[in-house]
């Protein structure tokens, strides 16, 4: 007979895979792809908002221009007048187009203040998404390390039923060739009798019966 050896016999602490372990890989694979595809998304919703605060920050730019050349123009009328009377002349009137420009001005600071409102708001969002990406990818990786482990012990399982299934192969074998010889033995046995049984009549009638 073909004795296991301890190289045979997986040790007591392994056990095989069962159900629980497959829906816990299942599971494990899900929440997997599902954290990479949040991850994923938050990514572009992170590079949107980095090209909106661009586009802000530009925009906001180019109103300060605007406010700046509004304000150089309308200093340079005051001035004008100023020097008007100060040589003696009649101090005149804003213009209409002089109080456009004055009204202009003061509603660009204040479409520049909400539009500097607006950036900061944009970019404490950008700190925000940023944070939630690094939350994700923290636990991106806690279910990437479990999906590791749960391989390893699909693997290990692997291993030990393949020895089990050469184990069980060896010793079916061997009862084929047990039961192939009990087979011969029996035969030989029967035709003994057969011979002893035999033998026993043909002395009881005198005569012999050689093997």
């Amino acid at each position: 007979a073909i004795e296991a050896g301890p190289a045979d016999v997986p040790p007591r602490a392994q056990s095989a895979p069962t159900a629980d372990d497959g829906e816990m890989a299942d599971k494990c694979d899900y929440a997997f792809s599902r954290v990479a595809n949040a991850e994923r998304r938050m990514a572009r919703v992170v590079d949107e908002a980095r090209g909106r605060e661009e586009r802000m920050s530009q925009r906001v730019e180019d109103l300060e221009r605007e406010v700046a050349s509004l304000e150089e123009q309308l200093k340079d009328q005051i001035l004008k007048l100023r020097r008007v009377a100060k040589d003696g002349g009649e101090e005149k009137k804003l213009t209409r187009e002089e109080l456009n420009y004055e009204r202009t001005i003061i509603d660009l600071e204040r479409a520049l203040a909400r539009e500097r409102e607006t950036v900061a708001a944009r970019d404490q969002t950008i700190i925000t998404l940023k944070e939630k990406i690094g939350d994700l990818k923290e636990l991106n990786g806690k279910y990437a390390r479990q999906a590791l482990e749960l391989a390893a012990r699909v693997r290990v399982y692997a291993e030990h039923n393949d020895k089990f299934a050469t184990l069980l192969s060896l010793q079916h074998d061997e009862k084929l060739q047990t039961d192939k010889e009990n087979e011969l033995l029996r035969k030989e046995l029967i035709d003994l009798n057969q011979f002893h049984q035999l033998r026993d009549n043909l002395e009881g009638e005198g005569g012999t019966v050689t093997q």
